[in-house]
């Protein structure tokens, strides 16, 4: 079988001292800089050390400084203010992990696995006694009704949803997957449109905005718009609602909103049928929030905007868009390479895309290039769409480089990656290469992930095979260690326990990547390239990801 002594010794990422850039993507990166690299300060100052010039070893022989020691910091007094805390790290990374439909079932695995007993009895609880509030009040309604509406075969119809046997069903379809990511949607695009504190939660005017959308569901023509006023019947039923779903604390929480639209579910539906549920769901968000995805429009890297003129109805096809992507990826290795080996700044992977592409399909201005320009665009633009929602019709490839190369929507559902990260991740795809090379020589020849199939370049195949999972636990060891993420805590290990974990569950057997039995193989378990360069896209975010541009700004303020 595959052993830990298999994995390759994969070098580190070249040291790159960052110098200030007026581009998105670029700027001061010095002190997310300092929190990336495994040199010491002087050695930081004097080399350049491209992946070909310097192994460092596995992560057993990586220098790990626990980041909560006091002694021989030099430098990470800084650290302090760019390092987010393991609590808010592993919230964030399992965020990004749920928005990536490839790792959705990996996570909540995870998810489930860390409730304790007592925890899952005490959300069966809470929702349990919120349906049976439900059927009290739709008792309370039935009882009020004249014998002829009680008699009206619609009224009966209700009043059989909340029998036990409908109730427990009821149970079962709150806690079904497929119901359980609609109504993550539903609550990742209220936090973002109608959350204006950012603090996890809609309070009353919050609340209130999100319920004048809501109320098209009802009648469209009756909306009432944001800022508008609600009839005295309009507000004194959404005052009872926030009440009802708001609770003692005045502030309706991530679990009472999911528990709120599943009621509301409840109600427009007329049987216990799962289909009918995730037909309700998924129709009835694109009538609340369709208008504020639509002008939620992808922006894309300055140094592309006067290749972009004009709209275009045709995108590249995946296949091709992923291949152009991941040819881009290794661009952007070389070509800060090259800059740390001449001591220059690393270039804009915006800048770096751009040059590649002319190279390919034309000068400055050219016709073709602008046609290849537009219809790479509109792809990046599809992958992002909110009605993106099933690992068939979404590229994770090109979702993680639309944020590599600073691609973002006003709202921040998509957000670009600052620039230490984009060296930092496209850094690490020849390692994850280099182990899939090696794994696939374990592996039958005809064992090929569906991108590598698609692949017509050789060269690619690899950086979107497949890698044996022993061999990816040794190298995610060693980037935590280059991310200086050592820190002993119980919040520390929690959080490193969490990523493992979503490789775990992101692995398959060959039987199950295959769909044959046996074959001629020595790997027991495998996850793909595809996985682990999103994974440690995802890590690098969680833990720097906005503290680095939070880093630079107050640089800028400060120097200004």
């Amino acid at each position: 079988a595959d052993t830990m002594s298999d994995a390759p010794e994969v070098p580190l990422t070249p040291t790159r001292p960052e110098a200030p850039s007026s581009s998105k993507e670029g700027g001061n990166a010095d002190a997310a800089h300092r929190t990336i690299t495994e040199a010491d300060d002087k050695h930081t100052e004097t080399s350049a050390v491209t992946p070909q010039q310097k192994d460092t070893g596995t992560a057993e022989e990586v220098d790990a400084t626990d980041r909560t020691d006091g002694e021989d910091r030099g430098d990470d007094e800084e650290e302090e203010e760019v390092l987010r805390s393991a609590e808010e790290a592993e919230s964030i990374f399992m965020e990004l992990s749920r928005s990536t439909p490839r790792m959705i079932k990996a996570l909540e695995a995870v998810q489930e696995e860390v409730l304790t007993d007592e925890e899952k009895a005490q959300r069966a609880v809470a929702r349990r006694a919120k349906m049976q509030e439900d059927a009290k009040a739709a008792m309370a309604r039935f009882e009020s009704m004249s014998e002829e509406e009680k008699s009206d075969p619609l009224n009966q119809g209700e009043m059989e949803l909340y029998s036990p046997e409908a109730l427990k069903a009821r149970e079962e379809l709150r806690d079904d997957p497929a119901i359980c990511r609609l109504l993550e949607k539903w609550w990742s695009s209220s936090r973002l449109y109608d959350d204006r504190d950012k603090n996890a939660a809609l309070d009353h005017e919050e609340y209130q905005a999100f319920y004048r959308r809501l109320m098209r569901l009802v009648d469209d023509d009756e909306e009432v718009e944001d800022g508008g006023q609600m009839s005295p019947e309009e507000q004194a039923q959404f005052d009872a609602d926030f009440k009802a779903d708001s609770g003692d604390d005045h502030a309706v929480s991530k679990d009472e909103y999911m528990n709120s639209i599943f009621q509301l579910a409840d109600q427009w539906t007329g049987s216990t049928d799962i289909d009918e549920y995730v037909d309700f769901l998924s129709r009835s968000y694109t009538i609340v929030f369709q208008d504020l995805d639509e002008a939620d429009e992808l922006q894309y890297p300055d140094e592309w905007k006067p290749h972009l003129t004009g709209k275009s109805i045709q995108a590249l096809s995946g296949p091709a868009a992923d291949e152009l992507a991941l040819e881009l990826y290794r661009a952007k290795f070389t070509a800060d390479n090259i800059a740390v080996d001449k001591g220059d700044v690393c270039p804009s992977f915006g800048e770096v895309s751009l040059d590649y592409i002319k190279s390919k399909y034309g000068a400055a201005g050219g016709k073709r290039l602008k046609q290849k320009m537009k219809v790479f665009a509109k792809a990046l633009a599809n992958c992002n769409a909110t009605n993106i929602g099933s690992q068939e019709s979404h590229s994770d490839w090109l979702w993680l480089f639309s944020r590599l190369v600073g691609c973002y929507t006003p709202s921040g559902r998509i957000k670009g990656i600052p620039a230490a990260g984009v060296s930092f991740v496209c850094g690490v795809l020849e390692e994850i290469a280099a182990m899939s090379m090696k794994t696939h020589l374990k592996l039958p020849s005809s064992c090929q992930t569906p991108e590598m199939k698609s692949m017509k370049a050789g060269k690619n195949s690899t950086m979107v095979g497949y890698v044996g999972l022993p061999m990816a636990e040794k190298w995610l060891g060693s980037i935590f260690a280059r991310l200086k993420l050592n820190g002993t805590s119980s919040a520390d290990m929690k959080m490193k326990d969490c990523v493992f974990d979503v490789l775990r569950h992101s692995t398959h057997t060959y039987e199950e990547a295959t769909g044959a039995a046996g074959g001629d193989h020595t790997v027991d378990k495998m996850t793909t390239a595809a996985d682990l360069f999103i994974l440690v896209a995802n890590l690098w975010c969680a833990t720097l990801g906005d503290t680095a541009e939070a880093a630079r700004e107050a640089a800028k303020a400060k120097a200004g």
